[in-house]
């Protein structure tokens, strides 16, 4: 169809004189037709015209009020790397990235905070402030209020600083910056974050200092929807490298737990004769065990999962999230299994894999990840 072609049409005689004298054409179809019937039509058509007028016109209201922002920020994926993913269809430019540059709006540059680490420059975007105001130094820094040996992950620091006075250390009543996103729910705006620091709606504690105060609480912090960022809890990945002279007879009251939990071993449950290791997160101590079950009933002795827990919480199923309860590990699956370090005051969790495991024990391969 021909949209923008009008010349390209030839009007008929009838209808030239139909443009030409229209107050003519009226007339006549007006003496045509009762003047009632006429007045019908015309308020009818009068009617309709109004209406579409309005609907037209409340539509595109709300298509305006129902406009969104989104702001995407790629660690490292400057304009130079995208654009050249892009030339080399690397990346669709009718999908994803491609279709968010040709439809909103992209830097070809951007002046960095100082210093260029991802926690400081996340939160220079989310608050609009430089690192001398919102406090958020580095990836990973030290907090005048906390114990010399002790540092803090740049994604679970205050926002705006905190305070130190006689009273100890306290939230900042006056922070020196904040999200952007306490202005915009404040305003009636909903808003979404997926993995952008600093919305991740957790009570920022200083875990090394008595009684655990508080330096920003989570009503800062809270958005609509979220994804938690998270952060580094302290504890690096760590790999173990195992053997059936490392495992005995497990007591009666870890059998007796895993009983309780609903689970069930079809050879004798065998556990690490000593603690796997002992650590301490977010101001609480852990003593992990690891206990090897047979879950295929086979008639043989072939042991394939093993079972991580805390020798104070127990082996035991999991419970109302985050809690995850012992992180049960199947090798053949080769999947990791989530184990949440209950009480820590950063709510902190870790994860296991299992890479080799022997049915007889005479190997066993796994990882714990880090504590984030």
């Amino acid at each position: 169809m021909n949209t923008h072609k009008w010349r390209e049409f030839s009007f008929s005689p009838i209808l030239q004189r139909v443009f030409r004298y229209p107050s003519t054409v009226f007339h006549r179809v007006a003496s045509v037709f009762s003047r009632s019937l006429f007045r019908r039509l015309f308020a009818f058509a009068l009617v309709t015209f109004l209406l579409v007028t309005v609907i037209h016109s409340t539509i595109a209201h709300s298509v305006t009020t129902r406009s969104q922002v989104v702001l995407i920020s790629l660690d490292g994926a400057t304009p130079r790397i995208i654009d050249e993913y892009l030339a080399n269809g690397v990346l669709n430019r009718r999908t994803g990235l491609g279709l968010l540059q040709s439809r909103g709006v992209s830097a070809q540059r951007n002046i960095t905070c100082n210093p260029s680490l991802t926690a400081a420059c996340h939160t220079t975007l989310n608050s609009g402030s430089t690192t001398a105001r919102h406090d958020v130094v580095s990836n990973t820094f030290h907090l005048v209020a906390s114990l010399f040996r002790q540092n803090v992950s740049g994604f679970a620091a205050p926002i705006g600083g905190y305070s130190i006075d006689t009273n100890g250390v306290t939230e900042s009543a006056n922070p020196t910056a904040e999200p952007i996103w306490i202005k915009l729910r404040q305003n009636g705006k909903k808003v979404v974050a997926a993995t952008f620091p600093g919305a991740d709606g957790a009570d920022i504690r200083l875990s090394n200092a008595v009684g655990s105060p508080i330096v920003q609480s989570a009503k800062v912090r809270t958005v609509d929807y979220t994804v938690p960022f998270g952060g580094f809890a302290g504890l690096s990945a760590k790999g173990f490298s195992l053997s059936a002279g490392d495992f005995t007879a497990a007591p009666t009251q870890t059998t007796e737990q895993l009983t309780a939990a609903g689970r069930i071993s079809y050879s004798p449950v065998l556990q690490k004769t000593s603690a796997l290791e002992q650590f301490t997160v977010g101001g609480v101590s852990y003593d992990l065990q690891v206990a090897a079950i047979d879950t295929s009933n086979d008639r043989q002795i072939n042991y394939d999962t093993l079972v991580f827990f805390d020798a104070k919480s127990g082996m035991r199923s999991g419970g109302s999230l985050p809690s995850t309860g012992s992180a049960f590990v199947k090798a053949k699956r080769k999947q990791s299994s989530l184990f949440y370090l209950e009480g820590s005051s950063n709510k902190a969790g870790t994860a296991f894999y299992v890479s080799n495991l022997a049915p007889d024990l005479s190997t066993v391969r796994f990882v714990r990840y880090s504590a984030n």
